[in-house]
């Protein structure tokens, strides 16, 4: 019992670990190479605001967590996810 505890949590940690290096491999890339938009006539927009930029992360970071839990299938049906 308790090694089965133990390993599930050693798992959970090397999600946990797994996750944090992506989201910032994802930081990462956005700040190398900023999405690119398309070329117009109009003068350039306002930068964004600390609140939109905080506000697009958030929806991204749910995008990828969403994404995330629809790529991991339960290991066992009959348990809630922590």
């Amino acid at each position: 019992m308790c090694r089965d505890i133990q390993t599930r949590q050693q798992k959970e940690r090397e999600a946990r670990r797994k996750d944090t290096r992506t989201l910032k491999q994802i930081a990462s890339n956005l700040e190398l190479d900023p999405p690119r938009s398309p070329l117009s006539d109009e003068a350039a927009s306002e930068p964004e605001t600390e609140e939109q930029q905080q506000a697009r992360y958030d929806r991204e970071y749910i995008e990828f967590i969403q994404r995330q839990q629809q790529q991991q299938a339960p290991e066992h049906p009959d348990t809630l996810p922590l």
